[in-house]
């Protein structure tokens, strides 16, 4: 070989190079004059070009895996098919590949011819040398690419979705702090809250707590003690003290309050501080009195 010939000068050396060479490869070097320090930048410029390992072990990789198939059972046939794949396994041999190389080599060039184009031009930036990669390494990109691709293509990150969030949020007016003259603001009433209900509402608001917890009185429904039918079938007299056992109040007849407190109406026969359904026809002396 011309270049570990230790009797050749670097002029002699470029000189037969270039007359070893032809098409493309003497191509490559013609603007090289003869001299002795463009040698060595002749034969860079030649290993940059021609040296590529990888290149070359996915070349014979491929011609490997695409051994023609006989086409019939002569002898002929046979040695031929031999033959080619022997010829590509010993190229692979020498180019330093061992067994176990040329196991990986075969996997490597099935998953390469495999990528779209886009994929392949994306896995060949990340080379950085001309070795020949490991399987496990083209996987690993392919498995981060098919998870960036995902996150890409997510249903919250596709154009329309991202111009319909921008729309959203340039259509939403921006929120106004409130003043102290604002409505937001209101003038406070020195009037409590619970007495500024009418009746009305807030036998409707005792009404719903009571209907969100079990009976005082029978204990087993949901239902508020003046609707419970254990109460109702008792006698005015009994439902007095049933109601009182019960802590219940005995104006509206639920147990969160105490009857002074009440702000529910008042009997709708005699007008007193006690349930209707609590009322007596007797005398004074007999109604009902406050707990």
């Amino acid at each position: 070989m011309i270049h570990a010939h230790s009797g050749l000068s670097d002029i002699q050396k470029l000189h037969y190079l270039r007359l070893s060479l032809s098409g493309k490869a003497e191509s490559a070097i013609e603007s090289f004059t003869i001299s002795e320090d463009n040698y060595k930048a002749a034969w860079d410029q030649l290993n940059e070009t021609y040296d590529n390992t990888r290149a070359l072990v996915l070349q014979h990789a491929a011609l490997l895996r695409n051994t023609p198939t006989m086409t019939d059972d002569t002898a002929e046939s046979i040695r031929d098919m031999i033959n080619h794949m022997q010829s590509q396994i010993r190229s692979l041999q020498a180019l330093g590949r061992s067994w176990e190389n040329i196991a990986n080599d075969l996997l490597a060039s099935i998953a390469i011819s495999k990528m779209s184009p886009g994929t392949k031009r994306e896995w060949e930036q990340t080379l950085s040398d001309t070795t020949m990669p490991k399987i496990a390494d083209i996987f690993r990109h392919l498995r981060n690419a098919s998870h960036r691709c995902r996150t890409e293509n997510s249903p919250t990150n596709t154009p329309v979705a991202i111009k319909n969030r921008a729309s959203a949020a340039s259509d939403t007016p921006p929120r106004q702090t409130p003043t102290r003259t604002s409505p937001a603001f209101p003038r406070k009433s020195p009037t409590p809250p619970w007495k500024a209900s009418s009746p009305r509402t807030a036998r409707r608001q005792t009404f719903v707590a009571a209907s969100q917890s079990s009976c005082k009185i029978c204990n087993t429904g949901s239902h508020p003690a003046y609707q419970c039918q254990r109460f109702l079938d008792m006698a005015v007299k009994d439902r007095l003290q049933a109601a009182r056992k019960a802590n219940l109040c005995i104006n509206c007849l639920q147990g969160d309050h105490a009857t002074d407190q009440c702000n529910g109406g008042t009997c709708r026969v005699c007008h007193g501080r006690h349930n209707t359904k609590l009322h007596r026809d007797a005398s004074p002396r007999e109604e009902v009195r406050k707990t």
